[in-house]
């Protein structure tokens, strides 16, 4: 993909920026796997996962600044899409992929993102469950035992 991006793009990275784009991305996918087993911790079955997961993953996709600019957009999008770890994750990237940024630049949306992961990561495990019911109120099946005659 990368021989892609430089043959066809132009696109150069150098071993630092590709080293921050890993870290990025690590931290990112470590995120964002927290936030889909929160999206699955939160349903009581597999049908309703789906619609969890858009309704946490779209506002976050369109606050974001990941396919458009948001310097012509309202204010609220704005303050919305900064309370969203998507904004520092596509933050944090186009700062490792930029050849003119300084790696300086790269810490405070990676920090902010790396305590959005620490904080999904501590729900996931908060809220996971074994199964659908609860431990308390789970069912108890009752065997019978039928002797042959």
């Amino acid at each position: 993909m990368l021989l892609v991006g430089a043959v066809l793009l132009g696109t150069r990275l150098g071993l630092l920026s590709l080293l921050l784009v890993l870290v990025v991305l690590l931290v990112g996918t470590v995120c964002f796997t927290a936030i889909g087993f929160i999206a699955a911790n939160l349903s009581r079955d597999e049908s309703n996962v789906n619609m969890i997961s858009n309704l946490i993953g779209f506002p976050m996709l369109f606050t974001s600044e990941a396919f458009y600019s948001l310097a012509h957009a309202p204010k609220w999008v704005v303050v919305i899409g900064k309370l969203q770890p998507f904004h520092y994750l596509v933050e944090a990237m186009r700062i490792a992929v930029s050849p003119g940024e300084a790696v300086s630049a790269l810490w405070l949306p990676l920090g902010i993102l790396l305590g959005f992961t620490v904080v999904c990561v501590a729900l996931a495990v908060f809220t996971f469950r074994w199964d659908s019911e609860r431990p308390g109120k789970r069912k108890k099946q009752k065997t019978r035992m039928t002797a042959a005659t």
